[in-house]
């Protein structure tokens, strides 16, 4: 009956153990994929495309906290959620009209762009056409980690200074600390690790 009873103890405390531990790397599995540069003032603020107004909203903060006086949007050739406008046009709009920063301090390059991979190349071709030495870039803090991985390959050797800022506003949906309690979180740390690991394979997205 005692070894019966100690076994029981046994399992239930290794069964502690093991959720104790999940539960660590769970929370270490979402706190990785959030990266963060010293934040300095730079020649041009990039707000990469395919995020929702959180990113417009800090980086328009970071305008207004004189961080840069320019702005990088690039162009995706899809339309805004209910509007027949390009994402681009509707997020230059918006900056111009929510956040009062000048259209003619609005750059948008040339070319339209599927990833964040071809996103830094279009953004690098267009700051060393523009002698820019410095750039912010602002995107989600869940996507932060990989766009530092893609930003810092393209940019290798260019001598353009980088500073990846994720977004930091009032009540923003990913909470790196619980991830897992809501679907859409879910699906971002998932998809943004198999991202990371596409990456590191040679296949850049």
């Amino acid at each position: 009956m005692r070894k019966k009873r100690f076994w029981f103890l046994g399992c239930g405390l290794i069964l502690v153990i093991i959720i104790f531990f999940v539960a660590i790397l769970f929370t270490v599995a979402g706190h990785f994929l959030v990266y963060r540069d010293p934040l300095k003032k730079a020649d041009v603020i990039v707000i990469l495309s395919g995020g929702g107004i959180e990113r417009l909203t800090y980086g328009a903060q970071l305008v207004d906290d004189g961080i840069a006086k320019r702005i990088i949007l690039t162009e995706t050739g899809e339309t805004a959620p209910d509007s027949t406008e390009l994402e681009s046009k509707a997020n230059l709009d918006l900056l111009a009209n929510k956040y009062d920063i000048l259209k003619t301090r609005i750059n948008v390059p040339r070319g339209t762009v599927s990833s964040t991979y071809e996103e830094a190349k279009v953004v690098l071709a267009l700051m060393q056409k523009r002698d820019w030495e410095s750039l912010v870039i602002v995107t989600d803090s869940f996507h932060s980690r990989r766009t530092s991985m893609i930003f810092n390959r393209i940019f290798s050797g260019s001598g353009i200074r980088l500073s990846v800022q994720p977004v930091d506003v009032p009540d923003y949906w990913y909470h790196p600390w619980y991830w897992w309690k809501d679907a859409k979180s879910r699906q971002a740390t998932l998809l943004e690790y198999l991202k990371i690991i596409y990456f590191l394979a040679g296949r850049y997205e």
